[in-house]
């Protein structure tokens, strides 16, 4: 892999990766001030949990690829600690990460492999970005349980965590969720409520790590108010 090149200035400022494989354009943006979980989100910042691992439960970690069960090749995506640990990541250089390089492969070595659709241009873009900001594991308010209607949370968290599974054309499981009246019947029969908690015998879903408990709770209001289609 051709490596990145690379400036070293005076520690105090840092280490400024000025180069990248694929598009050196990725932002840089000020982190420091950028610590905890009671600030509001900002725009300028990729969120793991918020906005990269959705991404890879989805795409990457599920059984028989890079669950923790499967482990294929050693590489574990299911949460922070083990992206870091076995993704080859390296912190603000894109273009040296293996995690990031892996997305252009083709051919038996193109993740997601076949028959998955490969990652968007602005699914790879979100990685290099994170990766780019020093694949930081800050986290941010997002979330508001007084929120709750199908519109502005449910369907947003299903698209994050479901929709690349779950649609009319990849219904992992015999399940599609495209469409109120198809999420509407999983509720009638309680599968959604069940996998989102891995209560009355099914499988927790998302595969490799739970619903965050606000987005959850958003979900379990929007049910119990009659999950409308609002």
């Amino acid at each position: 892999m051709k490596k990145a090149a690379y400036v070293w200035i005076p520690t105090f400022l840092g280490l400024l990766i000025l180069s990248c494989k694929h598009d050196p354009n990725f932002p840089i943006v000020d982190l420091t001030e950028q610590t905890g979980i009671d600030k509001a989100c900002d725009p300028s910042i990729i969120y793991f949990e918020k906005d990269v691992l959705p991404l890879l439960l989805s795409s990457c970690a599920y059984a028989g690829c890079h669950d923790s069960k499967t482990a294929e090749d050693g590489v574990i995506l299911d949460n922070y600690e083990n992206t870091i640990r076995t993704g080859d990541v390296d912190p603000f250089n894109p273009g040296n990460s293996e995690l990031y390089e892996v997305l252009f492969e083709r051919g038996d070595d193109q993740m997601p492999p076949p028959p998955d659709a490969a990652l968007t241009q602005e699914e790879k873009d979100l990685i290099r970005d994170w990766i780019g900001q020093g694949a930081k594991n800050f986290t941010c308010a997002s979330c508001d349980t007084a929120v709750f209607t199908l519109t502005a949370a449910v369907q947003p968290m299903m698209d994050s965590y479901c929709m690349r599974c779950h649609n009319d054309s990849r219904s992992d499981g015999g399940v599609s969720l495209q469409g109120y009246a198809k999420i509407k019947a999983t509720i009638d029969d309680g599968s959604l409520w069940g996998t989102l908690t891995n209560t009355g015998g099914f499988p927790l879903m998302p595969q490799g790590a739970p619903i965050p408990d606000c987005e959850l709770d958003q979900v379990r209001k929007w049910i119990e108010k009659g999950a409308q289609n609002d």
